[in-house]
């Protein structure tokens, strides 16, 4: 015991072994999101638009010898091979643009394909980020997200404009990085500090201090579903107010990453090709806020210049009620108004990543740290059907791509987003509760005890009265 109490000095961010896990988590968001924004990026290069109004109640795939495809002249007026597209209703679309999250909700339980990434990487850090730098390391690891996203749109703009059945390519770049990701994460990454193979003792013994565990613990602590405290879940203020906000902020995320692209080329009438590079910038823009967001939130925590629970409060305030604004205004903008439009959608973008750098979605681990990968996982799973109903409504109440029918759908969003975000000033805090506290093996075991000893004298006392 004497060695895993011995004073440490504060190792170096970077370069650490909890920074490289950070760029791996960082990397694994990367691809997700960009296999994710795949089919919203290819739907614009996928859908014959001179068909749009006479054939939008059908659904067909033209044969590759068929007249009704469409070229593409590049900037020097030459024309490309042929085009597969297809005709397909604002309704079907949508419901295709929405199929992920059907599926998304399926893999959150059983922790399969893309379900278990977000909710893994909360336990994850729960054993890696000391309090000082956990706002840092999470939005290192989840700004990259949408980083992924910039890098399909801008791909998938060129692979569109300049590319014959472009789209298709545009799914094989995004299982591309997959397999670089792979073997990379096998090799460099493990589950906590005390099993890692190459990492500094130094570092180790800083982690499993900060973190009150014992750095020559190296057992896996489980633990079954039945002896969760769900009582105690349902009924926390806390975790209603991550219900609520998270439902209501990916009803509008979820909605506008899928749709982003049309609004741009439906409404504002940019040149689907143009969309890309419109859409790569503001999305490349989204980790520099998530990055600042984590960064000042730390800063503020260290200096007390605000408690945790106001710094989480103020970011998500910022992420729920700037989009909400946003909203209003696109509902002002048609294609007369296309840089002002413009520039709203980007705003509404960067401010939706401030949720991963000090908003709700860091939260999780900062009320409920030993449990905070099952309720984001379930919350999130409540959170994702609740969003699918975004793209459906949207199928039904856009009937016409003009910006009438778009205003309906902008103004329910702007709305829901409103109430998302005074739900957590309301109810929100960042006080980590104590059921729900890491607890090292030997508190676990003085617990074990002690509920053994009580279940002895129960038994005894039963005893006795018979």
């Amino acid at each position: 015991m004497s060695n895993d109490k011995t004073t440490t000095t504060t190792p170096r961010l970077i370069p650490s072994t909890r920074f490289t896990l950070a760029l791996l988590v960082s990397f694994a968001l990367f691809i997700q999101y960009a296999q994710r924004i795949s089919i919203s990026m290819s739907i614009v290069c996928m859908v014959d638009r001179n068909n749009y109004d006479t054939l939008s109640n059908l659904t067909s795939y033209p044969d590759e010898t068929d007249d009704q495809t469409s070229t593409v002249p590049t900037k020097y007026g030459s024309q490309l091979l042929k085009d597969k597209k297809f005709a397909w209703s604002e309704l079907q679309q949508q419901i295709l643009l929405g199929s992920y999250w059907f599926g998304y909700i399926f893999t959150l339980v059983p922790s399969f394909a893309h379900g278990p990434l977000f909710p893994t990487t909360y336990t994850f850090w729960s054993v890696w980020a000391v309090p000082a730098e956990k706002s840092t390391l999470t939005s290192i690891g989840f700004c990259s997200g949408s980083l992924g996203i910039s890098v399909m749109m801008l791909t998938g703009g060129l692979l569109c404009r300049y590319v014959s059945s472009g789209w298709v390519y545009i799914f094989l770049l995004s299982a591309l990085f997959g397999f670089i990701w792979l073997p990379l994460w096998l090799w460099l990454v493990a589950d906590s500090p005390q099993t890692h193979r190459t990492i500094s003792e130094n570092e180790r013994n800083y982690i499993c201090e900060k973190l009150g565990l014992v750095a020559s613990d190296k057992k896996k602590k489980t633990f079954s579903l039945s002896s969760l405290p769900w009582m105690k879940f349902i009924k926390s203020k806390p975790i209603i107010a991550l219900l609520i906000t998270e439902c209501c902020n990916l009803f509008g995320l979820f909605f506008v990453y899928t749709n982003v692209g049309k609004i741009l080329t439906e409404i504002h009438r940019v040149p689907p090709q143009y969309a890309g590079y419109i859409l790569a910038g503001g999305f490349i823009l989204m980790p520099i806020s998530s990055l600042s967001a984590g960064v000042i939130a730390d800063f503020l925590s260290k200096t007390n210049k605000m408690s945790l629970t106001n710094i989480r409060k103020l970011f998500n305030s910022l992420t729920s009620f700037i989009p909400a604004i946003c909203m209003v205004i696109l509902c002002f903008c048609d294609h007369t108004r296309q840089i002002f439009g413009i520039i709203t959608v980007i705003i509404l973008l960067i401010a939706s990543a401030l949720a991963y750098g000090s908003g709700y979605i860091v939260n999780f681990g900062d009320v409920i740290p030993a449990y905070s990968s099952i309720i984001f996982g379930i919350i999130t799973a409540i959170a994702t059907f609740t969003a699918l109903f975004a793209n459906v409504i949207a199928g039904v109440v856009i009937q016409r791509p003009v910006l009438e029918d778009w205003r309906k759908i902008f103004i329910l969003f702007s709305i829901v987003y409103f109430i998302g975000g005074l739900a957590y000033i309301v109810l929100g805090s960042a006080v980590p509760r104590k059921w729900a506290t890491l607890k090292s093996q030997e508190e676990q075991k003085v617990n074990d005890t002690i509920s053994e000893e009580e279940t002895v004298l129960m038994r005894e006392l039963e005893l006795g009265k018979k």
